[in-house]
């Protein structure tokens, strides 16, 4: 992972990834997104 330099870091992305969000969060992040103009989309992202 770039950028990474501690063990802590390591562990806190791992925990991320065992996250996981229901529709209603989804589509409320990207409201919040669209709302506020925050690009959430990358380059090799397609629009859904």
């Amino acid at each position: 992972m770039i950028g990474v330099t501690k063990v802590k870091q390591v562990e806190e992305a791992a925990a991320a990834a065992q996250i996981e969000l229901d529709g209603e969060e989804i589509r409320r992040l990207e409201k919040l997104g669209d709302d506020t103009n925050v690009q959430t989309l990358r380059e090799w992202e397609r629009e859904m």
